[in-house]
């Protein structure tokens, strides 16, 4: 029974990882001649499918968004992205690269009057003071994040 259920689980995670990379390739075939508004999406979804998975993928994705972005004008995608990078670089424990592209990101919502996303940023920034056991900063972080996404009801 135990060799049947090993075989089991083996079976559905390498048909899981089997769909996984199909899913991928077919995105990846649509981002290629789709208008940079889709392949950003693209990316970033893809970014974040992989960011606990293989970061080195998701920086990848995050970092081509993020030029499309920039190229097309598209701020508030570029806040996204810079979010996302952080979140990345977050999960690597690379804090300074986190801190940096966080705080562009809230940067650049605030320019934009987006508190859905300053307050998105702002968790994350919690999240990372937190992790550095700077308890004070991710109170503070938080509060705030819950501050602007209650003013977005």
């Amino acid at each position: 029974m135990r060799k049947f259920l090993l075989l089991y689980f083996f079976l559905a995670f390498s048909l899981s990882a089997y769909t996984q990379s199909s899913k991928v390739d077919s995105l990846l075939i649509v981002a290629q001649d789709a208008k940079d508004s889709i392949k950003i999406e693209i990316y970033l979804d893809l970014a974040v499918s992989y960011r606990s998975l293989n970061t080195g993928k998701a920086l990848s994705f995050a970092n081509q968004a993020l030029d499309l972005a920039k190229k097309n004008d598209l701020f508030q995608t570029q806040a996204a992205a810079y979010n996302l990078l952080g979140a990345i670089y977050n999960v690597l424990g690379d804090y300074n690269k986190a801190m940096v592209n966080l705080f562009e990101a809230v940067k650049i919502y605030e320019l934009l009057g987006y508190a859905k996303g300053m307050a998105n940023s702002s968790n994350s920034l919690g999240i990372l003071y937190f992790n550095q056991k700077d308890y004070l900063n991710a109170l503070k972080y938080y509060e705030m994040a819950e501050s602007l996404a209650d003013s977005t009801d």
